[in-house]
């Protein structure tokens, strides 16, 4: 059987390359895909940035009626927040066009900010989620935190914000029992 080509599944040139450079002689390609674009809540993230500013303003104010030079510096922290909160839809976004996930004859497949796979084993999936509009998750892995103030808590690594997530989980189940027969 004739592995599909990467820009069948619609990938960016970047995770076209990415891919083809994880897959290895003789694997076969069954399904490759990438987070879909979730939208922002500008609504909320404006407010938020008016909010910051607008304690910036206020402290800029304080600064002048007190004539207290050192609040122009948490005026200034304050600006560069709002600043962050703008620009952080942007950076996500970014590193979710890098991002693709595959499904192969031998296993499974994320390259992204971190480069994880899984070798196609029965129940694999940890657990799988999908909303109203068929985007969801597939978990493969429940990792510990990497922040150390939250104790308990784990990261799920997967397939994350996948478009309609529930073919892609039958894909998977397929390339499975193919990989048991075989």
């Amino acid at each position: 059987m004739k592995s599909a080509d990467p820009r069948d599944f619609g990938l960016n040139r970047l995770q076209c390359a990415r891919l083809q450079e994880r897959l290895q002689a003789g694997e076969r390609l069954r399904w490759a895909g990438a987070p879909a674009q979730l939208g922002v809540q500008w609504g909320l993230l404006l407010w938020c940035v008016c909010f910051s500013l607008g304690i910036a303003a206020f402290v800029c104010w304080r600064a002048w009626m007190e004539e207290t030079p050192g609040l122009y510096f948490i005026a200034a922290f304050f600006v560069l927040l709002g600043l962050g909160l703008l620009v952080l839809p942007h950076v996500e976004r970014r590193e979710e066009r890098c991002t693709v996930y595959a499904i192969t004859n031998r296993r499974v497949l994320v390259c992204g900010k971190s480069d994880e796979e899984w070798a196609l084993a029965p129940d694999m999936v940890v657990s799988n989620l999908q909303n109203g509009d068929g985007i969801g998750n597939l978990v493969f892995a429940l990792r510990p935190s990497t922040d150390p103030d939250l104790k308990r808590c784990f990261d799920e690594v997967g397939f994350m914000n996948v478009r309609d997530v529930r073919l892609v989980e039958e894909i998977l189940e397929k390339a499975i029992a193919e990989r048991e027969d075989s």
